[in-house]
């Protein structure tokens, strides 16, 4: 697959697929590297990092992959708190991101889905 720009953060990622169907989408991508720096008066996320694949299969996002980054704020109606690559976000997203690598879910999504 040809490998194509993304955005300034990314540094090159493969091709994604997406796929939906129903209720239920799934988007992955293959081999992706990344360094960012966001500052906003919520918090901050800095963190470089590789992924071999990484995406979202309806409410649940993964990410396995090697990176460090230190973050701490409120993103997502979540509260997000990671040094070098480990740490845990609570909130309507929770997710726990070991050395880069991450599963999480959008109980937002779930939410709904359920209630409309």
């Amino acid at each position: 697959m040809p490998l194509r720009k993304r955005t300034a953060t990314t540094l090159w990622r493969q091709e994604a697929r997406t796929c939906t169907s129903a209720r239920i989408t799934v988007d992955v991508g293959i081999g992706q590297a990344e360094a960012h720096a966001k500052f906003s008066p919520a918090g901050f996320d800095v963190g470089a990092g590789v992924s071999l694949a990484g995406g979202s299969v309806s409410d649940f996002d993964f990410n396995i992959g090697a990176g460090v980054g230190t973050a701490a704020g409120i993103n997502d109606d979540s509260v997000e708190v990671k040094v070098l690559g480990t740490g845990v976000t609570i909130g309507r997203k929770v997710g726990f991101p070991v050395l880069g690598s991450s599963f999480g879910i959008d109980l937002g999504k779930i939410g709904q889905a359920i209630f409309g």
